[in-house]
C-alpha cells in the first residue's frame, strides 16, 4: 500500500536498468493507483516490450495513432487486445470517434461483435478471428485510448450508459424475471474464469456472501460464467438459498445476451470481471468487491459507468467488512 515509496523504488531500478520493460509495466500501475494518470499512462506503452506484450503485439506497416494526428479523410482502426473486460471498459472511450470526415474501424473478438455493433453505429466493426484488415491509415490499440483522449477522461463523468444491448432480447429476460417473483433481482458473480495465485486475491470464496444470501426476499441470478455448479449447490445446501441459473444463456461466449440479462436487473454485485464492467456499460447499479492494492484498481482498468460503487479491501484484510457494506446496500432494494 506504500504507492509512493513503490514508485520510488520502482524508478530506481529503471535507473540502473532503463530498457527494463516489466519494470516500466509496473510503475504504470503504481502510478494509476496512486492517480497519477497521465505518468502512468505513458509507462503503460511499455506493456508492448515485455515477454508477454512481444507475443501479441501487432505490427502495421500503417504508422501508430497517438491522438495528435490529423485523421481528416483518413481510417483509423483500434484494435482489440487483452480480455473482454478490458476491451469493455476501454470501448468507453469509442464515443469521441465522432467526427464526419474521419472513418473508424474496430476490430474485436467475435463475442463482442453484436454489443459493440449496437453501441458505436458510427464505427465498423469487424471480428477478428476473420482476414487481416488493411484498408486503414493508422492503427490504436484499445488500451491506448486512454491515452489518445487522456484530457477528456480526466475531465469526463459518465452520466449515461455507453453499451447498448438488444432491446427485445432485454424485455424477453425481463419476462423470464418476472417469471420467479416481484424481485429485486441481483445478479451475482464471485471470481473470474481464470484463477490464477496471483489474481487470486482479487476474488472471493462463494461462503464469504453467505450474509448477502440470507437476505430471502431476493432474487439472485447467476452471471458467473464457468466453474459455478458446485458453488451454487453449496450455497441451496448451505443456506438455503437458490442462485438462479439460466442453462439457455452461454454467459462465456453470448456477450450481447448477457449485457440485455444484466440490463433487467435491479443491480449488480460483481468482483472485477468482465460480468462487472458489462453490468456498468449499462447502466445499472454496480457494486465491485475490489483489492485496493491490485494493479487493476484504477481509472483504467476498473469498470466504468453511471452507477458504479466500489468497495475495497486490504491485502491483509479480509472481505468481511466489505460484504457488510454490500448487504446494506442490496437489503435496502427490498425497503
Amino acid at each position: 500500500g506504500k504507492l509512493n515509496k513503490a514508485i520510488e523504488t520502482y524508478k530506481k531500478a529503471i535507473s540502473i536498468e532503463p530498457n527494463n520493460a516489466s519494470a516500466h509495466k509496473f510503475l504504470s500501475f503504481a502510478f494509476l493507483n496512486n492517480d497519477q494518470f497521465i505518468e502512468g499512462l505513458e509507462e503503460y506503452e511499455w506493456r508492448w516490450k515485455t515477454p508477454q506484450g512481444l507475443k501479441v503485439k501487432r505490427d502495421f506497416s500503417q504508422p501508430l495513432w497517438t491522438g495528435s494526428e490529423s485523421l481528416k479523410n483518413k481510417t483509423l482502426l483500434v484494435w482489440g487486445e487483452q480480455g473482454p473486460q478490458d476491451m469493455i471498459i476501454w470501448s468507453s472511450c469509442l464515443r469521441y470517434l465522432s467526427n464526419p470526415d474521419e472513418r473508424y474501424l474496430l476490430e474485436c473478438p467475435s463475442k463482442l461483435t453484436p454489443l459493440f455493433s449496437r453501441s458505436f453505429p458510427n464505427i465498423e466493426v469487424r471480428e477478428n478471428e476473420k482476414n487481416e484488415i488493411k484498408d486503414f491509415n493508422f492503427h490504436v490499440p484499445m488500451g491506448s485510448l486512454y491515452r489518445c483522449f487522456h484530457s477528456k477522461v480526466l475531465k469526463r463523468n459518465i452520466n449515461e450508459a455507453f453499451l447498448k444491448p438488444d432491446p427485445l432480447r432485454s424485455q424477453y429476460w425481463k419476462n423470464v424475471l418476472k417469471s420467479l417473483g416481484k424481485g429485486p433481482f441481483v445478479g451475482v458473480s464471485w471470481k473470474s474464469p481464470i484463477v490464477t495465485t496471483d489474481r487470486m486475491p482479487n476474488y472471493t470464496d462463494i461462503m464469504e456472501w453467505k450474509n448477502i444470501f440470507s437476505l430471502k426476499d431476493v432474487n439472485f441470478i447467476n452471471l458467473q460464467s464457468t466453474n459455478f455448479e458446485n458453488d451454487l449447490d453449496k450455497v441451496k445446501d448451505t443456506l438455503g438459498t437458490k442462485i438462479h441459473h439460466f442453462e439457455e444463456l452461454d454467459h462465456y461466449d453470448n456477450l450481447d445476451d448477457v449485457s440485455a440479462l444484466c440490463q433487467s436487473l435491479d443491480m449488480c454485485v460483481s468482483v472485477s470481471t468482465a460480468v462487472a464492467a458489462i453490468a456498468a456499460g449499462v447502466g445499472i447499479p454496480t457494486i465491485v468487491p475490489t483489492w485496493k492494492q491490485s494493479s487493476w484498481n484504477n481509472i483504467l482498468l476498473a469498470p466504468q459507468g453511471p452507477n458504479v460503487k466500489y468497495y475495497e479491501r486490504n491485502t491483509w484484510d479480509s472481505w468481511d467488512e466489505v460484504f457488510a457494506k454490500i448487504y446494506i446496500d442490496v437489503r435496502n432494494l427490498t425497503h
